[in-house]
């Protein structure tokens, strides 16, 4: 890439910030923080996990014979359809050890009607049906209290911060920049933010004053905490999940 084309890229990031706070501002409101509780069940504990609470996933209606069969963990990185790479980076730097990775995670949610309005259109959800997930073998698992994501407070923070900090960083050099940008990079490692943070007195001021305004995972509790909010799973080594078939209520 050349220099000027690599200047125009960068700048690009900064004043794009201003449009996504404004589509965020126009959400839905947003519900309030709780304590951080977290599970790791394993094959030992999970019958009491599943006497507390079922989850739910809507895919495309299964053929009988695919119903039940084992379904193996995610070993390929998923970039976030509906959070913004900043935040997404952001989320995953923070995670605390024992958290599932939203990254490998399978999605679910606390009720079947729920999972199928997630995941489709109205005029698409006669090819959906509800299953109830069950794991087996080591996992962790956490509830969000919003149904989506895209719905944390979160998001509206962190764009809020970007924008207030936008004269600053249209100032800075093109190499700053470019060392900056890396915070808005799809899946951004945890090491690489952290060198950021480590050598970068931009990066590491604005992942503090993030840091201190997120509270995305104080928020995430047990599955079945919330009565609407967003289930994520991520499987550990051989563990599976299988769909059972559910009716509605």
């Amino acid at each position: 890439m050349k220099r000027s084309d690599a200047q125009h890229a960068s700048g690009d990031v900064v004043r794009t910030i201003g449009h996504h706070f404004t589509e965020i501002c126009a959400g839905e409101c947003l519900q309030a923080s709780h304590a951080t509780q977290l599970v790791a069940a394993s094959a030992e504990d999970e019958s009491s996990l599943w006497s507390r609470q079922m989850f739910f996933r809507a895919v495309k209606t299964l053929a009988a014979s695919d119903c039940e069969l084992p379904i193996a963990a995610r070993h390929t990185t998923r970039l976030p359809a509906n959070v913004p790479y900043v935040v997404d980076n952001l989320w995953e730097y923070l995670r605390p050890t024992g958290m599932p990775c939203r990254r490998r995670a399978i999605y679910a949610s606390p009720s079947a009607a729920s999972a199928l309005s997630s995941a489709a259109t109205e005029d698409q959800r006669h090819l959906f049906s509800a299953y109830e997930v069950r794991i087996e073998g080591e996992h962790f698992a956490t509830q969000i209290p919003q149904r989506d994501a895209r719905e944390h407070p979160d998001i509206r923070r962190v764009l809020r911060l970007l924008q207030e900090r936008q004269p600053a960083w249209e100032s800075l050099s093109w190499e700053a920049r470019q060392r900056a940008s890396l915070l808005f990079s799809p899946a951004c490692a945890r090491d690489d933010v952290q060198k950021l943070v480590e050598e970068d007195e931009v990066a590491r001021s604005f992942i503090q004053e993030a840091t201190a305004l997120s509270t995305f995972w104080a928020d995430a509790a047990p599955p079945g905490h919330y009565p609407h909010g967003e289930v994520f799973f991520e499987l550990l080594g051989a563990a599976k999940y299988r769909l059972y078939p559910r009716s509605l209520p």
